[in-house]
């Protein structure tokens, strides 16, 4: 099962989904991880490190999505100025091939948006008896 780390494209985002020591567990659990050149530069993790770790350095992000079973994020898909493209049109399972492929389609992805998991018993807490949250609490 191969395993692709994409570089995150939103405007100021420079976390990447996966390290080189994440690379060395997931290939460690017999996965086949390819990662997107450039997408540890912005936290200073050059493409060799990926290499040493065991990924593939792919410089196409069409081309690594298109070998990919599980694509990991840190933000969500969002349109692709240089490919002119949203990223889930260039995702496998977005793009139906045929009319017998728009039927859905039992897959793999599971992806829930961090704002959509549930808040913490101090928040429910206080949204419960009408409080306002402080501003420290909402984003």
């Amino acid at each position: 099962m191969r395993i692709a780390v994409p570089k995150e494209i939103l405007n100021a985002e420079k976390r990447v989904a996966a390290i080189p020591e994440t690379v060395e567990k997931l290939r460690s659990k017999g996965f086949d991880v390819a990662v997107e050149s450039g997408a540890g530069a912005g936290i200073f993790i050059d493409d060799s490190e990926y290499e040493k770790a065991g990924a593939t350095i792919v410089k196409d992000v069409e081309q690594l999505f298109a070998g990919a079973d599980i694509i990991l994020k840190v933000k969500q898909p969002i349109f692709n100025e240089e490919k002119k493209k949203h990223e889930v049109e260039m995702m496998p399972e977005a793009r139906p091939s045929s009319p017998s492929s728009i039927r859905p389609r039992p897959t793999a992805t599971t992806s829930c948006a961090s704002s959509a998991t549930a808040r913490s018993r101090r928040s429910r807490w206080t949204a419960s008896r009408g409080f306002p949250a402080p501003s420290a609490w909402t984003r």
